[in-house]
Formats: structure tokens, C-alpha cells, sequence
């Protein structure tokens, strides 16, 4: 899992470049000062649109063991470049980031947005959470949790404000670390999310199956959950193609709208490369996605 992030983000140099000279600079901050590296976020502002500005909240991947600002900095560079605020978040990853510190700083961070949406002219009428693989997961749990106050306790800023959530886009998303053909791998993301990574190699117990079981992300999906877009590619070698099938079929069965994007032959990782292929269909589908749901 980290030698495949390593390997993308020397892939990520050439568009971060293309991006940097015609686009403004990211505001670097934190919306925690007890860990100011690890929950850390760079607001990118688009440079010719009208405030205020509909706003993304990115949440990379990397299993829970890894990940940074710079992993999708590509994506948010796009959507920048479209006339969105994004929001590109990073949270305390595992030996730090024990259950459920990642999804605590998940809603942390959108609770600085709300915070500081007048300031930086974020639009809280058009928010929108994007995720891709364990940042997924916690865009489903965001997406679906009915009481979030629950995980602001000790966040400096507890109150999300007046917020509309518009809709919630996932590329291949860890939904259900216990299904089946999902092992070894969602047993050993499950062991490290809540007893650090020298429990990978452990076997998963039945006690550890039932709180995995709690944290399923289906778990609080209900007619009021915001519209879905579900990307995954069919060659996926980290997250099978049904656990995108999962969720949908959870959305769909309460009324929810729901599109999967299956795209052949692709593998795990490409929401940030861009430029061509599986990335750059992703990325077209995301932005009609999202403009369906401006007005």
C-alpha cells in the first residue's frame, strides 16, 4: 500500500507544475492547532468566478497508513481551475489516527469550513465531499451521519453552521472491511484502524469483526442521504468493484440517487492523474456530477 502511494506521487510532479504558474497558490493552515501537520488543509480559491464559491471537500486515501496534501493536489488544481473552492484535507493516519480519529478530523475540518466560509467566500449552500478509497470511507460516514456533533468534541470550531450538503462523490470507496472478497485486505485495514500497524499481519478475531461491523459505512444511509456519484475500475487490486456496488445498492434501495462509474480495466489509485485515461474520464463525470447541482 505505501510503495503504490509513493509511485503516484512521483507521477503527480508533471501536473502539479502545469497547474502552479496560471492558478493561485493553495492557502496552507489548520483547522486543529494540537497536530498542525497531520490535520492540516490547503484551500485553493479559483481565480475568475463569482463568490460565493461552490465548495469541495477532498479527502485522500492510503488505506489509513498514508497519504498527504500533495495526493491529490492535482484533482484539486482541476477543480480550481473549474471555479470551485477546494478544501484538500489531510488527518492523523494510523499509529496516530487510532479509530476514530480519522473521522473526528474529517468533521473537524468541515467545521472550519463553516467557520471561516464568510472570510474566504465558501458557499455552504453548494458543499460537496470527494474521497477516494479510505478518504471514501470517510466521505460516506461524513455524507450519512445524522448526529456529526458527536465527533466535534474538542474540535475548535463545533458547529457546522447552516450547511447544504449537495452531493458526495467516491472513488473506489472502502464501504464494508468484512466483506468477503475483500480479504485479507479489509481485515488488515481493520486491525491497524484500531490497534495500529502492527496488527496487519494479525488474524481478525470475532470481536474484531463486530466493530468493523459497527463502522460499516452502509450503516446510516437513509432517505435523507445526499445524491451519490461511485467511481471504481474494474481491475481494481486493492478494493473490489463491489464495494462501489454495495453502497449504490444500499442508496438506491432507500431512494437515493445513485450513478456508479465503472471504468474498464483500471486499476486502484488514478482519481489524481488527470491528463489522460481512466483519471481524466473520472474527472469529467465528477464535474457533470457537480454542475447538475449548482442551481
Amino acid at each position: 500500500m505505501r510503495r503504490l502511494h509513493l509511485w503516484m506521487i512521483l507521477l503527480l510532479l508533471l501536473p502539479v507544475t502545469v497547474y502552479a504558474d496560471e492558478l493561485p497558490r493553495p492557502i496552507r493552515t489548520a483547522y486543529d492547532d494540537d497536530l498542525r501537520v497531520q490535520q492540516a488543509l490547503n484551500l485553493y480559491l479559483p481565480e475568475q468566478a463569482a463568490p460565493p464559491y461552490p465548495t469541495i471537500l477532498m479527502i485522500h486515501g492510503g488505506g489509513f497508513l498514508d497519504g498527504s496534501l500533495q495526493t491529490l493536489s492535482p484533482l484539486a488544481r482541476a477543480f480550481q481551475r473549474e471555479g470551485y473552492a477546494v478544501v484538500n484535507i489531510t488527518y492523523r493516519l494510523v499509529p496516530d489516527g487510532i479509530y476514530p480519529a480519522p473521522v473526528e478530523d474529517a468533521f473537524c475540518a468541515l467545521a472550519w469550513v463553516a467557520a471561516n466560509a464568510r472570510e474566504y467566500d465558501l458557499d455552504m449552500r453548494h458543499l460537496f465531499l470527494l474521497g477516494e478509497s479510505a478518504g471514501g470511507y470517510l466521505a460516506t460516514r461524513m455524507a450519512t451521519e445524522d448526529e456529526p456533533e458527536a465527533y466535534l468534541t474538542g474540535c475548535p470550531n463545533a458547529e457546522l453552521g447552516d450547511m447544504r450538503l449537495r452531493g458526495a462523490v467516491v472513488y473506489f470507496p472502502i464501504i464494508d472491511f468484512n466483506a468477503d472478497d475483500f480479504q485479507p485486505i479489509g481485515g488488515a485495514l481493520g486491525n491497524a484502524l484500531f490497534d495500529g500497524p502492527d496488527a496487519l499481519r494479525q488474524p481478525v478475531t470475532d470481536e474484531r469483526r463486530e466493530q468493523l461491523a459497527a463502522i460499516n459505512a452502509l450503516n446510516d444511509i437513509d432517505s435523507n442521504t445526499p445524491p451519490f456519484l461511485v467511481i471504481h475500475g474494474t481491475d481494481d487490486s486493492l478494493v473490489p468493484p463491489t464495494q462501489s456496488s454495495l453502497l449504490v445498492d444500499a442508496l438506491k434501495a432507500v431512494g437515493v440517487p445513485a450513478d456508479i462509474l465503472l471504468i474498464r480495466d483500471a486499476d486502484h489509485g488514478f482519481a489524481p492523474l488527470i491528463a489522460r485515461g481512466p483519471g481524466a474520464e473520472a474527472l469529467a463525470a465528477v464535474l457533470a456530477f457537480m454542475g447538475e447541482r449548482l442551481n
